[in-house]
């Protein structure tokens, strides 16, 4: 199953402070440690350009979405 999450949502996850619920989510679907991926994700730093549409909020299992 292949997973798309556009750098807006991922912006919008860091500002928000969500950076566990991104490394669990990612690392469950690319199998990797979660925590390992929530640390790196605290270092994550958004570009300051507006993006042309705001996201939704982050919420486990909604902003990546499956097909």
């Amino acid at each position: 199953m292949w997973r798309w999450v556009s750098y807006e949502e991922l912006c919008e996850a860091w500002v928000q402070k969500h950076y566990d619920a991104v490394g669990e989510e990612l690392g469950d679907f690319l199998g990797l440690k979660g925590t390992a991926l929530s640390r790196a994700f605290r270092y994550f730093k958004p570009s300051q350009k507006e993006p042309a549409a705001r996201p939704r909020k982050w919420r486990r299992g909604t902003a990546v979405q499956g097909s």
